[in-house]
């Protein structure tokens, strides 16, 4: 009865991996582009600039709660835990 044993595992592995690896992939774009969405708002803009930052801000905002919700529910489904925190770019 090991091979049923064995699949699970083998099957167990392949969800963590790839959840792991959206994790990553999602997460690092997200967090440059946060992170130079707020250099830019630092930076001398006109008023319709700072409505283009901020509409880049509350997109990558959304975005993020997006990946939140996949990776919490990946981790749900698999017992998987991914770490929550950004991971910095």
């Amino acid at each position: 009865m090991s091979v049923p044993h064995d699949e699970a595992a083998a099957l167990k592995a392949q969800h963590d991996a790839l959840l792991l690896g959206l994790n990553h992939e999602l997460r690092t774009p997200l967090t440059l582009i946060q992170n130079f969405t707020q250099l830019l708002a630092t930076s001398d803009l006109d008023e319709s600039q700072r409505r283009f930052v901020e509409g880049i801000a509350e997109g990558v905002s959304r975005a993020q709660a997006v990946v939140e919700q996949l990776v919490d529910g990946g981790n749900r489904l698999g017992g998987t835990e991914v770490p929550k925190a950004p991971i910095e770019g």
